[in-house]
């Protein structure tokens, strides 16, 4: 078996025509506010715009809210706004620009921004390639319950990355990933488990985290669950489960 694979505020829209005027008057509420330059309501407005509710779609106009709110130090808005220049939506696509807007918003403290800085930090997205700040970013992220930046940090552990190698921590970090429901970090502390690596080997263990990870998708820990199944490794021989998580896998391209 191969082991380990490296790699804001929501408005809910009502879904009931009895709630749609409601989620109207909401959204011109915020207009009018945001209109009057209050930061929150911009960005709340911007929201609405975005995603639909109480007003038709316009992504362009949302991402011009926006930018007011960031504008004006809103930590959501100077995600968001980044978000919007980093794929091009609602304005020209400008990595450097959401880069800087990214790191605004980190900087007070916003786990989505911090991972995202991360990210462009290791892979050198609008910015220098800078791995021990990129490991940073992680981290304080990771640390504030971001189940994507747990997995990166752990990654960063495991491999050295910008950091020491401590495959404790590690193993740890794609736990807290793990129990959130991310399957890449499902399927890599599965990978710690059964090679030990960090923490004490536990095979059962390990084929719940690859099953786990494997029912969401990842071709990695179908394969893994499959061979578990074949050689009752951590769980009872199933030949013909075995058979649907080869196939699974290999229909995703994994031999």
């Amino acid at each position: 078996m191969r082991c380990f694979v490296l790699l804001c505020c929501v408005l809910i829209p009502c879904t009931s025509n009895v709630f749609a005027g409601a989620d109207a008057a909401l959204a011109q509420t915020f207009r009018i506010a945001a209109n009057r330059g209050d930061a929150s309501a911009q960005y709340a407005y911007g929201l609405c715009l975005f995603e639909g509710i109480g007003v038709p779609a316009n992504q362009v106009v949302a991402a011009r809210y926006f930018n007011m709110s960031a504008r004006q130090g809103n930590a959501y808005a100077q995600y968001r706004y980044g978000c919007c220049l980093f794929e091009g939506i609602g304005v020209r696509l400008n990595l450097g620009l959401a880069a800087r807007y990214f790191k605004k918003s980190a900087r007070q403290g916003n786990a989505d921004a911090q991972y995202r800085c991360g990210c462009c930090l290791q892979d050198g997205t609008g910015v220098s390639v800078d791995l021990a700040l990129a490991a940073q970013y992680f981290k304080m992220s990771a640390d504030q319950e971001h189940a994507y930046a747990q997995y990166s940090f752990g990654l960063c552990l495991l491999s050295g990355i910008g950091v020491s190698i401590d495959v404790s921590s590690a193993a740890l970090y794609f736990r807290k990933s793990a129990d959130k429901g991310y399957a890449e970090a499902q399927y890599n502390f599965g990978c710690c488990l059964q090679e030990g690596i960090g923490v004490s080997v536990d095979l059962a263990l390990a084929a719940r985290y690859f099953k786990m990870s494997a029912d969401k998708g990842d071709a990695l820990a179908q394969s893994n669950y499959a061979c578990c199944l074949r050689d009752g490794t951590g769980v009872s021989v199933d030949l013909e489960a075995a058979a649907l998580y080869f196939r699974n896998s290999a229909d995703q391209g994994y031999a």
